[in-house]
C-alpha cells in the first residue's frame, strides 16, 4: 500500500485507478500516513466490535473498507465485495441495541426484542446468499450420479496443490473419493 509496494500511488491514480475510485489509502505513499490509515481502520475496527457509537463506526467502517478496497482492487474477490454489501445493509440496522457498549451506557433500554424489518432481511439475505446459491450450483449429476465432482474441481488449476494436479491423471480414483465423501457426509 506504501510506494514501495505493488502499485505506488502515481501508478494507481494514472493506470488502475477507475474515473470513479475514491481511496484516502491512495493520497500517500509515505509508510507512516499508510500506517497511520491502517491504526485508524484498526481502532474503528475495535470499536465497531465492542458496539461503541455503533451507527457510526459502521458508516466509517464501511468507508475505510471502500477506500482500503478501491486502493489496490486488483486483489479483491467476492468475499471482499460481501464485507462491503454487509456493511452498507449493516448502517441500516439497530446494531447497538443489545450486547454492546451502547446498550451498557443506554440510560433507557430499548422495551422490544426483535428486529425485524426490510433490512434485517437483506443483512440474511447477504449473509446466507451465497451459501444457498453455492448449494444450488452444486445440484448437478456431476456431483451425485456421475461423481466426477472431485475431477471437474481439481482442474481448475488456480486452486488445485500439486498433490492435487497429480491426482487428476486418476480419473477413475478421484471418482471413488468423490462417492466416498459423499457417503462420509451423508449427501447421499
Amino acid at each position: 500500500y506504501t510506494d514501495l509496494g505493488v502499485i505506488p500511488t502515481i501508478a494507481w491514480k494514472n493506470f488502475v485507478a477507475f474515473d470513479w475510485a475514491f481511496s484516502f489509502h491512495a493520497w500517500s505513499g509515505n509508510f507512516y500516513y499508510v500506517f497511520f490509515i491502517f491504526l485508524i481502520h484498526l481502532v474503528l475496527a475495535g470499536l465497531f466490535t465492542i458496539g461503541f457509537k455503533t451507527r457510526l463506526m459502521t458508516v466509517l467502517m464501511f468507508i475505510f473498507t471502500c477506500s482500503l478496497h478501491d486502493r489496490i482492487w486488483i486483489v479483491n474477490n467476492g468475499g471482499d465485495d460481501l464485507v462491503r454489501l454487509l456493511f452498507f445493509v449493516c448502517m441500516f440496522l439497530p446494531l447497538g441495541r443489545r450486547a454492546s457498549v451502547d446498550y451498557a451506557l443506554a440510560e433507557k433500554k430499548p422495551e422490544e426484542n426483535s428486529i425485524v424489518n426490510l433490512w434485517t432481511f437483506f443483512f440474511l439475505f447477504q449473509l446466507l446468499g451465497p451459501y444457498y446459491f453455492s448449494a444450488i450450483l452444486k445440484d448437478s449429476p456431476i456431483w451425485g450420479a456421475n461423481y466426477t465432482a472431485t475431477y471437474f474441481a481439481l482442474r481448475l488449476k488456480a486452486f488445485a496443490m500439486p498433490v492435487g494436479q497429480w491426482l487428476i491423471q486418476f480419473e477413475g480414483l478421484l471418482k471413488v473419493m468423490t462417492f466416498f465423501a459423499m457417503k462420509w457426509l451423508g449427501n447421499e
